[in-house]
């Protein structure tokens, strides 16, 4: 075990202090375990997150084949980078213009 010093307000010290009372265990077995069951939370949420990342790319490249499945296995000629930086340019101009307006 390694050993951690933190600081506690009086309200979480008491509330540690009666927990670990009423279960006959120590403060500091309480807060291990309050570390551990939150430590697991933020796995399985990590996880979650991580499945449902994988689905969305599971169903992009579903959608990418179905579409060249649809086009007989013609890929689809358009330039994506293309496409992004017209798309920044165009958002810019516009926050550009807005700026502009508020400032008159």
């Amino acid at each position: 075990m390694h050993r951690a010093q933190i600081l506690l307000d009086p309200q979480q010290h008491r509330a540690l202090r009666e927990l670990a009372k009423r279960q006959g265990r120590s403060i500091s077995s309480v807060v291990r375990e309050m570390i551990n069951n939150q430590l697991v939370r933020l796995k399985e949420e990590q996880d979650r997150l991580v499945r449902q990342h994988m689905a969305v790319i599971d169903r992009i490249r579903d959608h990418k084949k179905a579409l060249l499945d649809k086009r007989k296995g013609r890929p689809v000629a358009v330039d994506i980078v293309k496409i992004i930086e017209e798309n920044r340019d165009e958002r810019n101009g516009i926050i550009v213009e807005s700026g502009r307006q508020s400032g008159d």
